[in-house]
C-alpha cells in the first residue's frame, strides 16, 4: 500500500519469483550463496538422496536465476 500511494505516476511492478537459483554466467556459472535454494533440491534428487518430492504433479517448477532478477530490477 505504501508503494502504491508514494509512487505517483511511475508504473510499479512487484516481481517475486518462487525459487531463486544459482547464476547463469556472472560471477561464474553455478555460483550461489547459502543452501536455501532450489539447487540443493535438484542436486539431492540427482544424487539419489531424495527419492520423493511433495507437490502437485501438474504444477510448474518456477525457478529464476539470480542474475535475471537483478537485471530485471535494475534495467
Amino acid at each position: 500500500m505504501i508503494l502504491g500511494h508514494s509512487r505517483g505516476d511511475m508504473p510499479l511492478v512487484i516481481f517475486r519469483p518462487t525459487i531463486i537459483t544459482s547464476t547463469y554466467k556472472e560471477p561464474f556459472p553455478g555460483w550461489i550463496e547459502g543452501i536455501r535454494t532450489g539447487d540443493s533440491l535438484i542436486v539431492g534428487y540427482g544424487k539419489g538422496r531424495m527419492n520423493c518430492f511433495l507437490g502437485e504433479p501438474d504444477s510448474v517448477y518456477d525457478a529464476v536465476t539470480s542474475l535475471n532478477i537483478l537485471y530485471t530490477v535494475t534495467h
